[in-house]
């Protein structure tokens, strides 16, 4: 598949006739990049890539650059040296098709070196066609004819030939650009031949409309005619729109020649027949401009108009001619302004040309007279008509301009809303909290008074307790029941206790996170309201932060539901975020589970500061280790819950340790701590690092 896409590649890219691949890009693209997220094997990943970068080359190629990058690290790591070619020249034709024609010669360059040394001559050829195109691109027509020519006598050399034709039509295309129409003639026709003899068919049909070309310029009209016609049916056969466009301006252009022939064609006209040639000239100009609205081609239209003004000027039909330049020099001003700001007239020349306009208004009925007298009164008004669009243009711009802005200070709104929403959720959870103090008060309160009725009652049965035998029974019983209850309403106190301590800890993490992220979005919002366009930087940091606010408050919901109490539920978290931080900067995780231990049961103490702990030794594994592997080892041992996170990166001095990682490690050694664990690393420079946690289980139950 992939040796067919590189025949074929040529052929999209030939000069004039690229023909635009249909369908939907994102889905393909989707596909594949779900492929590459779960492929292993490198070869096989490469491949992926290409096909990734084959849908982007021309629709997006800054994307396609970027994936054809990941792509050639694969291939050198794996010695995949045709591969590392091959993508050296889709990168170099991603570069072609925004015209950075310098970076596209480099990486042809580096694709023909690898070619050349594996022996595969028509690779070779193809890169040495690229070059050539590349160098025409930059009108270095001597390179370019040498490495057309060379890429003709190396795919001369190979028994593969079907695309031999494209480097002979390539030389036709230079001599064409240098107007030396004869040579340009001799070599289409050359081409023709091979594509013929090697069954090229579709660069047959692009020859044939070539050589048509060629004629015209010739001004043999009647060859450049067959040849064009002929062209146009083969690309309305194929439902070509593209083709159909580029043929029918070509038609457009011979007409408008055959029926105003230049004084070298030494070729006389009747009236008659010019009238006939210009009105067929109307007529193809209007399939070019069909098919090219269809496609969205502004040159091909700004060119069909121009033949239209051309034909229609010669039929004595001005105001049609005027209405066709007008649109010709829009297409145009919509070409060559993509990249810059439009300039329009000052003051004093636009009123001038206002007062021109008025005369000319006046004066319509009389435009054929002052055709006849005056020849370049068509191009005064065109001039006046472009000036207005020009500045109509320059409406527009500012017009869009304003709406940005706009929609700027929409979205500077939007975020205060946000942050008043989040102080008054603060605000909700800050009064929950003390509603809860409040009725463990008051259940504390109640606790003592039953104490003391309690001891009350305990007085007075021990006073008449030696009535008889069945008040002394009695009494028991009522004792008995009394510290029954007393004791578990003094359990029912502790879990109670226990859970209003949970809930504060909860509350209290997040007011700190909750908290200083709002003062952050806060500050960064007033600045970046005030900087205007200068904000972008700012808004990007309030979206970052946000971010770190949403995955430590995922954190701590994780941590406090009560479907999480296993270790299993521990694990399958650090290996999801092991997943998406190490792996993502090509560090290979791998991690061990010693014996059957991911149903123990952990609270919920424990399991938040296990995973708080493991994720801080792999953030720092990311930041400073520049490790490629990371080896994780939980287990149980002796009722001490075991684990071990070590890297093979380049280590560093442990006295020195405060200089690392800021307060994450005394965070995590703080955490052992709380859990009257113990927590150890060991470092050497270029030895990597290991850190070892240990906790005991039965302490961290109670």
């Amino acid at each position: 598949m992939k040796r067919h896409f590189r025949h074929f590649f040529l052929v999209l890219l030939f000069p004039y006739y690229c023909i635009a691949q249909q369908g939907n890009t994102n889905i393909v693209v989707d596909s594949l990049l779900q492929k590459i997220a779960t492929e292993n094997i490198d070869s096989v990943l490469v491949g992926l890539y290409e096909n990734v970068i084959i849908e982007y080359y021309e629709s997006n190629p800054i994307i396609g650059i970027q994936y054809a990058n990941k792509a050639i690290a694969i291939a050198k790591k794996n010695h995949l040296d045709a591969e590392v070619a091959y993508l050296n020249r889709l990168v170099g034709h991603c570069y072609f098709n925004i015209s950075n024609y310098p970076k596209a010669l480099q990486y042809f360059f580096t694709a023909l070196k690898y070619d050349e040394s594996k022996g595969d001559k028509l690779d070779a050829a193809f890169d040495m066609n690229s070059v050539a195109m590349a160098y025409r691109k930059e009108k270095n027509y001597d390179k370019s004819l040498v490495y057309y020519k060379k890429a003709w006598e190396v795919n001369e050399q190979d028994k593969r030939k079907f695309d031999l034709g494209n480097h002979i039509q390539g030389i036709g295309i230079v001599f064409q650009e240098l107007k030396q129409y004869d040579s340009a003639l001799t070599y289409y026709l050359k081409a023709l031949d091979a594509h013929t003899k090697y069954k090229n068919e579709g660069g047959a049909k692009i020859a044939k409309i070539n050589i048509g070309t060629a004629y015209l310029h010739l001004y043999q009209y009647s060859l450049a005619e067959k040849y064009l016609l002929e062209g146009l049916v083969e690309k309305k056969n194929e439902k070509n729109t593209h083709g159909i466009a580029i043929v029918a301006n070509n038609l457009t252009e011979l007409y408008n020649n055959m029926a105003n022939p230049p004084a070298k064609a030494n070729i006389k006209v009747s009236e008659a027949n010019k009238k006939k040639y210009y009105q067929q000239a109307i007529n193809y100009a209007r399939l070019s401009i069909e098919a090219s609205e269809e496609l969205g081609e502004w040159d091909l239209r700004e060119s069909a108009y121009s033949g239209m003004s051309i034909a229609q000027a010669g039929l004595e039909n001005y105001k049609d001619a005027l209405a066709s330049f007008q649109k010709h020099e829009l297409y145009k001003d919509s070409i060559y302004n993509e990249s810059s700001k439009t300039e329009i007239a000052n003051y004093t020349l636009q009123r001038e040309m206002d007062i021109k306009n008025s005369e000319m208004e006046t004066r319509e009925k009389d435009l054929k007279f002052l055709f006849a007298i005056k020849e370049d009164s068509l191009k005064y008004a065109q001039n006046l008509a472009t000036l207005r669009i020009k500045e109509q243009n320059h409406l527009l711009l500012l017009s869009s301009q304003n709406l940005a802005l706009a929609n700027k200070e929409k979205d500077f709104q939007r975020l205060e809303f946000l942050k008043t929403q989040l102080e008054l959720s603060n605000s909700q959870a800050m009064t929950a909290e003390k509603e809860k103090e409040i009725r463990l008060a008051k259940l504390e309160t109640d606790q003592k008074e039953q104490d003391i009725q309690l001891a009350r009652k305990e007085a007075l049965l021990q006073a008449v307790g030696k009535k008889n035998t069945v008040y002394v029974s009695l009494l028991g019983l009522i004792l008995l029941s009394a510290a029954v209850g007393f004791y578990m309403n003094r359990l029912r106190m502790r879990q109670l206790k226990k859970l209003v301590e949970v809930r504060t800890n909860i509350a209290a993490n997040l007011h700190d996170e909750v908290g200083s992220t709002l003062s952050s979005i806060s500050m960064m919002s007033q600045v970046a309201k005030k900087k205007g366009g200068e904000g972008n930087e700012l808004l990007e940091k309030i979206s970052t932060n946000s971010q770190t606010m949403l995955d430590s408050m995922s954190d701590i919901v994780w941590s406090i539901r009560p479907d999480n109490d296993k270790l299993g539920d521990i694990i399958s978290r650090i290996r999801l975020f092991a997943a998406e931080t190490l792996e993502e900067q090509r560090i290979r995780v791998e991690m061990d589970i010693v014996n059957d231990i991911e149903k123990q049961s952990i609270p919920m103490e424990l399991r938040k500061d296990i995973y708080l702990i493991a994720k801080e030794a792999l953030i720092n594994i990311v930041k400073y280790s520049q490790a490629n592997v990371a080896h994780i080892i939980i287990h149980i041992e002796h009722k001490q819950l075991i684990m071990e996170i070590k890297d093979n990166g380049i280590g560093f001095d442990e006295d020195k340790t405060n200089t690392l990682g800021g307060n994450g490690l005394k965070n995590m050694k703080l955490r052992a701590e709380r859990l009257k664990g113990n927590l150890s690393i060991k470092s050497k420079p270029d030895n990597g690092t290991i850190i070892l946690l240990s906790i005991p289980l039965d302490n961290a139950n109670t």
